[in-house]
């Protein structure tokens, strides 16, 4: 059985409860050792906009998953609103409990990928699980396990974020069992590359019942975050 991440004192001390509501951000350059202070884009934040507008038709505030949670950009707003939060990344990022109160109960955080069934896969270290170029800290290391969401039997769920650049469809065959049970707000991304959409999660969802109620796309038309909420 996964357990919870567990993080040192040696990062977390570093989290200021005045951090839930300002726009400092630490995170990490690539390749770099060297954790930054950033300022995220405040009203003008897409993670800050998805939050908005998707509380907005949640019918409890109980339980947020965020899954691909990286430094923790969207779970700092779901905290705002959610009683307990579980957060999914393959990688074990530092700056995530730098950046969320890992130590007040209610955050739960797994290092460990969601995809459509139990099994194992070799990770490539970086942002996207699957890419192509390895870091070089992974390459030798053993396959990961993939869980799929219902896995976990997390109950009185009412949001869940997916960012998983491309992976969001098995994500979302693995979390059918929730899905149905709960019926919670779904934010999905989406990257569009020659007209083509990285993964088919959108339409899975419309199979199951789902619309699109909003939708935030960059200037380029290539990166679309969707808000979709049950038909009634």
């Amino acid at each position: 059985m996964i357990t919870p991440t567990v993080w040192s004192e040696k990062y977390s001390k570093n989290y200021n409860t005045s951090f839930l509501y300002s726009n400092f951000f630490y995170s990490k350059i690539k390749n770099k050792k060297k954790t930054i202070k950033l300022i995220d884009y405040g009203n003008d934040n897409a993670y800050k906009t998805m939050w908005q507008e998707s509380k907005k038709h949640c019918t409890t505030n109980a339980t947020a998953i965020d899954i691909g949670c990286r430094d923790g950009e969207f779970t700092r707003y779901l905290s705002r609103t959610f009683d307990k939060i579980y957060c999914f990344d393959y990688r074990k990022r530092n700056q995530f409990c730098m950046n969320v109160d890992v130590r007040n109960n209610k955050i739960f955080h797994f290092a460990c990928p969601l995809g459509a069934e139990q099994t194992e896969e070799k990770a490539s270290g970086r942002g996207n699980f699957r890419a192509t170029k390895l870091d070089p800290k992974w390459r030798h290391y053993k396959p990961v396990q993939i869980y799929p969401l219902d896995f976990f039997h997390i109950k009185k769920v009412s949001l869940i974020k997916i960012d998983v650049d491309g992976m969001e469809e098995e994500v979302i065959k693995g979390a059918v069992k929730t899905i149905k049970k709960s019926k919670p707000v779904i934010i999905i991304e989406q990257l569009i590359s020659n007209g083509v959409c990285n993964h088919n999660g959108v339409e899975l969802l419309e199979q199951m019942g789902y619309k699109i109620i909003h939708q935030q796309s960059n200037t380029a038309g290539n990166h679309n975050d969707l808000v979709l909420i049950p038909a009634k």
